[in-house]
C-alpha cells in the first residue's frame, strides 16, 4: 500500500494552517489538513479579532510576538500569494488599563507618569474625554 501523505494535521485554524504550510515548504512533505467544520477555521481563529499584538507580561511572550509581527508585515510574500487580502493591515490600537494595572502595559516595564501624561495630553488634543 503506497502512502498519498507523509503527514495529518488535525484542525484547519490559524495554528493548523500554518503547520501545514511550514511541513509542506520548509520539510517538503505531502500534508493533509483534516477539519471537522464544513469549512477552515470553524473555531477560535474565525471568532478572532484577528489583531497582533506584542504587549505582554511574560516578556519571552512579547519577543515571539515581534518576531510574529515581522512575518506578518511581509505576509503576502510569505505565503506566497498576490492577493490583497494576504495582507497585514497596520490600524493602530491604544490600550489604557485601569490606574493600578498601568505597569502591565509595557510588557511588565512600569512606564514613567511622564509618559502617561504625555499620552493623556495627546488623547484629550484629539476630543478623546
Amino acid at each position: 500500500m503506497s502512502r498519498s501523505h507523509d503527514a495529518a494535521v488535525v484542525g484547519a485554524g490559524i495554528y493548523g494552517a500554518a503547520v501545514a504550510l511550514e511541513l509542506a515548504r520548509t520539510h517538503r512533505m505531502r500534508v493533509v489538513v483534516l477539519e471537522r467544520g464544513a469549512e477552515p477555521a470553524p473555531g477560535a481563529t474565525r471568532r478572532s479579532g484577528a489583531c497582533t499584538r506584542c504587549c505582554y507580561a511574560n516578556a519571552a511572550l512579547s519577543r515571539l510576538a515581534w518576531r510574529s509581527l515581522q512575518v506578518w508585515r511581509s505576509w503576502s510574500d510569505h505565503v506566497r500569494l498576490g492577493d490583497a487580502e494576504a495582507r497585514h493591515v497596520a490600524c493602530g490600537t491604544i490600550v489604557v488599563p485601569s490606574p493600578g494595572g498601568i505597569s502591565k502595559l509595557f510588557a511588565g516595564q512600569p512606564a514613567s507618569s511622564g509618559e502617561i501624561d504625555t499620552l493623556l495630553a495627546s488623547l484629550r488634543a484629539a476630543g478623546a474625554p
